[in-house]
């Protein structure tokens, strides 16, 4: 496997960060309409046979399929934050998530193979355990510079 080095270890993993970010909100915004959708259905099939089960029926359902999608969607979420902060954890997290990801055929796939490449790397130990070299770190902001 070729080795990436600091620098484009730093850009890989803040795109396997922002990949992560994205996935959980899609993953909550899916859980959200899937909320919406059957709420409207358990409304429009009451509107029609004048009964409540349908509605309440619809709606427990919907209420927990879209609580476990958003219960899902929070370590995904914590990852791709962590790993925007270059936190070691985060990587183990994120290597957990990818390996659940694996079974969202074809985008999860493909994204848990990425972040396998990237979060796999020889030199991930030590930029996630802070020995990265000055050079790839942010200068603070504020910060007086001596001349």
């Amino acid at each position: 496997m070729n080795s990436l080095n600091e620098q484009q270890l730093d850009v890989h993993v803040r795109i396997v960060g922002w990949l992560r970010i994205l996935g959980a909100a899609v993953l909550a915004v899916v859980g959200a309409g899937i909320l919406i959708l059957l709420f409207g259905l358990g409304l429009f099939a009451s509107a029609e046979s004048g009964e409540s089960v349908a509605f309440w029926v619809l709606a427990i359902t919907g209420a927990f399929t879209a609580g476990l999608m958003v219960v899902m969607a929070v370590p995904g979420f914590i990852a791709g934050v962590g790993l925007l902060k270059r936190k070691n954890w985060a990587r183990i997290l994120a290597i957990i998530v990818a390996v659940f990801d694996l079974l969202n055929f074809p985008v999860g796939t493909a994204v848990s193979l990425y972040s396998f490449y990237v979060l796999f790397q020889s030199s991930a130990d030590r930029y996630f355990n802070g020995s990265a070299t000055a050079a790839s770190q942010p200068a603070p902001t504020g910060a007086l510079v001596s001349t």
